[in-house]
Order: C-alpha cells, then sequence, then structure tokens
C-alpha cells in the first residue's frame, strides 16, 4: 500500500466555506453500517484521484460540531480523494483483504485527511500504522502501544496520539471485518488542540453510514 504524501491543501481549502455558514450536503438521510465490501467498492471508485469523496463526510458540520470557528471545506481544484486497494495478495491490503480511502478537506490553516481504512482480516488502523507513525513521529514502541489502545478503543470514541494530529476511531460494521477512521492533520502537531482534534473526528465516524 502507498498512502502518499499528498500536497498542501488548506490554503485553498480555508477560503471555501465558513463555519456559520451552509454545510456540505449530505445527501440524504445515512443509517446503515459501512460495510468491508462498501469501503473496497469506493476505493476502486476513488482510484487514483476523483473530485468528490466516495463517502459522504460534512468536514463543516464536524468542525462546528467541535466547536470551531474560522472556514472549513475541500479543495477548490481536486481532485482531492483517492482510493487504495491490493495490488497483490503479498501486499498489506492484499494480506488484510482490505482498502483504504483517502478524502482531503481543510480547517483554517490545518491540513485535514479523512482516511477510511477497511479490512477483512486483522486490524484496519494497523494497516495505517505506517502513516500514523510518520505523521505523528512516534517510535515503534509508542506506535504499538498507540495502535493496540485505538483497536481496543469502544466504536465511536476517539484515541488521539500525544501531539494530537492523528485521531483514530472504530466504525461499527455492517458483516465481518474491522473499519476505522483515520483523521490526520498532517505532520507534527495541530493548531486545534488534541481534544478538539478528537472531537472532529469523532463527528466525522459519527456521519460515516451508508
Amino acid at each position: 500500500m502507498k498512502i502518499r504524501n499528498r500536497a498542501a491543501t488548506a490554503v485553498a481549502v480555508a477560503t471555501v466555506l465558513l463555519l456559520a455558514g451552509c454545510s456540505q450536503a449530505l445527501g440524504g438521510e445515512f443509517t446503515k453500517n459501512l460495510s468491508v465490501h462498501l469501503v473496497k467498492e469506493k476505493a476502486a471508485e476513488a482510484g487514483t484521484g476523483v473530485h468528490a469523496c466516495t463517502l459522504s463526510y460534512d468536514i463543516v458540520a464536524a468542525a462546528r460540531e467541535a466547536g470551531l470557528t474560522g472556514r472549513a471545506g475541500v479543495p477548490g481544484d481536486g481532485p482531492y480523494a483517492w482510493g487504495e486497494i491490493a495490488d497483490g495478495p503479498e501486499s498489506v491490503l492484499g494480506k488484510t483483504d482490505g482498502a483504504v480511502i483517502d478524502c482531503a478537506y481543510g480547517i483554517n490553516s490545518e491540513d485535514v485527511h479523512v482516511f477510511t481504512s477497511g479490512v477483512v482480516k486483522g486490524s484496519a488502523v494497523s494497516v495505517m500504522a505506517p502513516k500514523i507513525q510518520a505523521d505523528a513521529g512516534m517510535d515503534v514502541k509508542a506506535l504499538s502501544d498507540f495502535v493496540e489502545k485505538a483497536d481496543k478503543a469502544a466504536e465511536g470514541e476517539p484515541v488521539v496520539t500525544p501531539g494530537g494530529n492523528v485521531a483514530t476511531v472504530q466504525l461499527p460494521v455492517a458483516g465481518g471485518g474491522d473499519i476505522a477512521l483515520i483523521v490526520s492533520y498532517g505532520e507534527g502537531k495541530t493548531n486545534m488542540g488534541a481534544d478538539r482534534a478528537g472531537k472532529v473526528a469523532k463527528a466525522l465516524a459519527g456521519q460515516a453510514r451508508r
């Protein structure tokens, strides 16, 4: 799996939507839990880049729910969503029979990447461990402890890295397997703080329905 380091998007994003204004439309009522099959289907649909996230997330509503002010939105000239699927049986996603969807947003000056990771076998958070480690600057022991804590967390409850710039949330799953939301605010620390970073992730996880 090759989760790429994408170009910064927040400068373009920050001018798109005021948090006090209208939210992005979710396109109807989403009440059913995601399935790993759907995550794989939507990841394949996103492929090497599309101009709309193939899952419906409302970053404006999530930022508002977290108590943030300012602006939020999506890149003005995309693509801003990508999909990762198994590129062979021995790849990480091949061994776990999984897929990842990466959707880029921004809140004020923060880049926000929302990863939806789904696997039939193993841990959805573990699949994203290299990206979590790179963005959070964690050593191997700290990463192992974080992944273990994230895997054991109750559904819907965020687990945030010490620097506050990566948050994970376990999602309820329709059928078998494991699905997690991993929200990254870029490398290092986030200006919004760990508490609000976790609240944004929790709000987005609440939207993760089909």
